[in-house]
């Protein structure tokens, strides 16, 4: 007699490190490494970003998950309002490839940018030349 446990944790044993990647804890959801709290800009996971958030979004009734690290180290940000409105303009014209724009899409790198480092609120950093 097999009980349905048993099959389970025989499962999740063969899955060996993948089913990490569906681990959750609260609201916390484990991926690269570490525990992410969803649409919460953190420190990247890569040389050379300024940024790294886990963005979450519905798609067709379901939670999907991207991990995002954007903003080069070698750029400055926010540095001055003519640069943050000149900014600003010329990103809300980025699209994808299917022609949507990337200003409200959660899982692009443009709209973190945006929000968190070309914000009202964000630090100025750098002095905007190329270091």
């Amino acid at each position: 007699m097999i009980f349905l446990s048993d099959v389970s944790v025989e499962f999740s044993r063969k899955l060996g490190s993948r089913d990490k990647m569906k681990r959750r804890r609260g609201n916390k959801v484990y991926r690269a490494g570490r525990w992410w709290t969803p649409n919460v800009p953190q420190s990247p996971t890569v040389a050379g970003k300024k940024k790294a958030v886990l963005a979450a979004k519905k798609v067709d009734g379901k939670i999907e998950y991207k991990l995002l690290n954007f903003g080069s180290k070698q750029y400055g940000s926010n540095y001055s309002t003519k640069a943050r409105q000149n900014y600003l303009k010329r990103s809300a014209g980025i699209k994808q490839k299917d022609g949507s724009e990337t200003t409200n899409d959660k899982f692009s790198r443009n709209y973190w940018s945006r929000k968190v480092l070309w914000s009202r609120n964000s630090k100025p950093v750098g002095t905007g030349r190329f270091k």
